[in-house]
């Protein structure tokens, strides 16, 4: 029935039979694992449904009628008429419950799942015991697809939403059932820049599979890692406890910092002779060396020119994502409400009484001056304290100045943009709703999807806009080097990295106060020659100089 009410019996019938056949698998789906990254919710016919909590519109199961809505995705499927079935993305199991109903019983079902927790729910809402126990259906998790017996030929289904989110899934079956590759890497889950990662080490002869250690149990990390046996880990921000556990595998760990963290790594002595860290801030280097790590280094941000590149929008595209001026980029509302209560609570685990008294002094400091970093000297008059690494309940330190100086940023993004709506000049955003509260006077468009949506935006924009935040001005921001290999004519925030990585007038331009800024605007809006030439010169020294497979070739060198 796949009811929210349905008793956990499906979940321990599939289990019991599911031990009979793969008891290691059982044991591991047994595993304690979090499932807040998912709201499993009750569909407009009464069934379960789900999404995902960091993007709740992007629903994992459709949210009207997810069986109704899965039957008829898997009747438009054309499958060949023999050979397994291997069914990429579980999810609640809806897909894979209509395959079974749906092909001959001969036809042998594989479900291949990622994340746990979502495989335990597929038990729970889905009675696949018989199946199990005639060994029609087995199950794969995770790394477990690197190995496996896997026939040819195989019919591959992709559900509808994970199988396109399980990309490097995809592209190792290719690669099994293809040319093969006798290199092997694990990349860790995440945001932005992971797959082009993974683009840049498929590049450079390496099979994939991504892996994501912050929903399995340290026990499952340990067995993937055995299981696929990779020649490095390679992650997208510092993550806690990654490094000592490729350590204890014996198995290089590249971490590539390209994100602000509020949170602060203790001094340290332990060798981690096993991993590399890469920032893409150079003040961040002395930070990782004395939390004991040797081997840091500055590593700018790049592009993905596969993923970035020039093209003429057409008549829709102009009109969807045309704009005189674009901004791309969050407004940061919500992460600066949620940054406040961080600092409230740090600061009341340390004593320091009247939190939002010293959070609206130092965020006024900066109010009064957009253009240079003032948080920090501000907040440790207030706090009278020559240190803001504070730590919480938890443990963990926290950088205090850090929370006050990101809601700073998502000030002066409001400010700036702003600025430029009430002086007349046409601006369109794209980001989170915070928009609309915060900037009114700003043309709101929505989200902007990362892959397509983006080129599009870069490419139909008279002048692209990047605001950096203040108190990182020793970086150049993705978003630089993006606009660039789209050939997009970029106005961005002055920064020592920008400097040093481009040059200024000539590839780029830079702004360093709002005045400054109002009045470029005004300038490069009548100059379209001067912008052209400014964008071509750009975009060729990206392609020269800053793309990602060009970073990923150099640090593969470095581990030799």
């Amino acid at each position: 029935m796949s009811s929210l009410s349905s008793p956990d019996g499906w979940l321990a019938r599939n289990l019991r039979c599911l031990a009979l056949s793969n008891p290691g698998l059982a044991e591991r789906l047994c595993e304690p694992v979090a499932g807040d990254h998912v709201e499993v919710l009750a569909a407009k016919t009464g069934i379960a449904t789900a999404r995902f909590n960091r993007i709740p519109e992007l629903w994992i199961q459709a949210p009207d009628d997810p069986r109704g809505d899965a039957e008829k995705t898997v009747a438009a499927w054309e499958s060949p008429d023999d050979g397994p079935v291997l069914c990429l993305g579980v999810g609640l199991g809806y897909e894979l419950k209509s395959l079974l109903d749906r092909l001959p019983s001969e036809r042998r079902m594989i479900g291949y799942e990622r994340d746990p927790w979502l495989l335990r729910q597929a038990f729970r809402c889905h009675d696949f015991s018989k199946n199990i126990l005639s060994a029609r259906l087995s199950f794969l998790l995770g790394t477990d697809l690197a190995d496996a017996p896997i026939s040819v030929p195989l019919s591959l289904f992709r559900h509808p939403v994970l199988g396109s989110l399980y990309q490097s899934e995809n592209d190792y079956l290719d690669h099994r059932v293809g040319e093969k590759t006798s290199r092997r890497a694990m990349v860790v889950s995440g945001g932005l820049f992971v797959q082009d990662v993974e683009d840049a080490l498929k590049h450079s002869g390496f099979s994939i599979l991504t892996w994501d250690p912050r929903r399995v149990s340290r026990k499952e990390s340990v067995h993937q890692l055995k299981r696929f046996g990779p020649e490095l880990v390679f992650a997208i921000n510092y993550l806690a406890g990654l490094p000592e556990l490729c350590r204890e595998l014996g198995i290089p760990c590249v971490i590539w910092e390209i994100d602000p963290c509020i949170e602060r790594l203790p001094v340290g002595s332990n060798q981690h002779d096993l991993t590399m860290i890469y920032t893409y801030r150079k003040g961040h280097v002395s930070r990782y060396r004395l939390a004991g790590f040797s081997h840091v280094e500055y590593l700018p941000l790049a592009a993905n020119p596969k993923r970035r590149y020039p093209m003429l929008p057409n008549a829709d595209q102009v009109s969807r994502y045309g704009a005189t001026i674009s901004f791309v980029g969050n407004s940061m509302r919500d992460q600066a409400k949620a940054l406040k209560k961080v600092f409230a609570e740090v600061c009341r685990h340390n004593s320091i009484s009247d939190p939002d008294q010293h959070w609206d002094q130092a965020l006024g400091a900066q109010q009064m001056d957009l253009d240079r970093d003032v948080v920090r000297s501000a907040l440790a008059r207030t706090l009278s304290r020559g240190n803001s690494i504070l730590a919480d309940g938890n443990g963990r330190l926290v950088d205090v100045a850090a929370c006050a100086a990101e809601t700073a940023a998502s000030d002066r993004r409001i400010q700036l943009i702003a600025a430029l709506a009430t002086h007349g000049f046409g601006i369109s955003v794209w980001g989170d709703p915070g928009w609309e509260e915060g900037c009114s006077a700003a043309d709101y468009r929505g989200w902007a999807g990362h892959d397509r949506e983006l080129t599009a935006i870069y490419n139909a924009s008279v002048i692209n806009l990047d605001i950096n935040r203040l108190y990182q001005s020793d970086i150049a921001t993705m978003r630089v080097f993006d606009v660039l290999a789209c050939k997009g004519f970029l106005l961005a925030d002055c920064s020592s990295a920008v400097q040093d990585l481009f040059e200024v007038g000539a590839e780029l331009v830079v702004y360093r106060s709002t005045k400054e800024l109002l009045h470029l605007v005004e300038y490069y809006l009548k100059h379209e020659k001067e912008r052209d030439q400014i964008a071509e010169a750009g975009h060729l020294r990206v392609l020269r100089n800053h793309t990602i497979e060009q970073r990923i070739a150099w640090v593969l060198a470095e581990l030799g």
